[in-house]
């Protein structure tokens, strides 16, 4: 699956040595998509962008259900970061709007608000959410309430296998 500055979802099929594109999905989108990306099962898509909508579809067999579109969240600005939930039962975005939005298929996102942007998210198996914001403080969030863990120097998370996490720092 793709998107980019045409506006447009593209899903991909394997043709022999190539690829081929199947007919966009149905979506308008009102900015540029930044961020496609699966669940660590596969049955879900989810991309957000310029416009601040974080959108998901179900997937079946590699297979996107069209009328499964869902917008999980919208921010107010850019989204500039997405993650999934290690069981793939909920995603988190940032966006320019200094928020972190943590949405599932129940119900509205829980929304944080931070000391400035993130540009990377990580999540941990306790449901924690560590955010690198732009200004290099790395945030971790959970039941309702946020703590600096790092005050400056990062630029950005990766959570790794075990509930680890690396960062790289200046």
């Amino acid at each position: 699956i793709s998107g980019g500055q045409d506006r447009q979802i593209r899903v991909w099929r394997r043709d022999g040595a190539g690829f081929v594109a199947a007919p966009p999905l149905e979506v308008t989108l009102r900015g540029d998509t930044h961020f496609v990306q699966f669940s660590p099962k596969g049955e879900r898509v989810v991309i957000a962008g310029n416009d601040g909508a974080v959108i998901a579809w179900s997937v079946s067999d590699g297979v996107v259900d069209p009328t499964s579109r869902r917008v999980l969240a919208q921010h107010t600005g850019a989204v500039t970061a997405l993650a999934f939930a290690a069981a793939g039962t909920w995603v988190a975005s940032a966006g320019r709007d200094a928020k972190v939005l943590r949405s599932d298929r129940a119900g509205p996102p829980v929304e944080a608000v931070l000391p400035a942007a993130a540009i990377a998210l990580a999540l941990d198996d306790e449901g924690g959410i560590h955010a690198v914001t732009r200004a290099g403080a790395v945030v971790r969030w959970t039941a309702g309430h946020a703590v600096i863990e790092i005050d400056h120097g990062a630029r950005t998370a990766v959570r790794l296998p075990g509930n680890r996490w690396a960062l790289a720092l200046d």
